[in-house]
């Protein structure tokens, strides 16, 4: 077995021996009684329901009933959905295109499993 250390790089992140090189802001006296002025914080995006409701690192994500709802009474009535079906059920669910194919895939498979055993 390997004992090395691993290096791992992680974009917009810096790594440890970044952060001891980097030099401390310059600390102002106590002296003095400017404030500077407050920064002002980055207003959140607002994020839609599929990204709310999924996990960080793309592992699969709880839907809610309204969703499966949904998907469930597109797929009785179609078990391979048009793309004008799908942008509806984007806009519906907020879900992602690859989401619903992959539920509507997923559920194919299922179905074909239940019926054969």
């Amino acid at each position: 077995p390997v004992t090395s250390p691993i290096a791992l790089t992680v974009a917009g992140v810096q790594n440890q021996t970044q952060l001891q090189k980097t030099p401390a802001p310059p600390v102002q006296p106590r002296g003095d009684t400017k404030k500077a002025p407050a920064a002002t914080s980055p207003q959140l995006a607002k994020h839609d329901s599929s990204q709310l409701n999924s996990d960080l690192y793309g592992m699969r994500s709880k839907k809610t009933k309204e969703q499966l709802n949904a998907l469930k009474v597109s797929y009785l009535k179609n078990q391979f959905p048009h793309d004008s079906e799908i942008d509806r059920l984007i806009k519906f669910t907020g879900l992602t295109k690859g989401e619903i194919k992959k539920w509507f895939s997923d559920t194919r498979y299922n179905e074909r499993r239940s019926e054969e055993h």
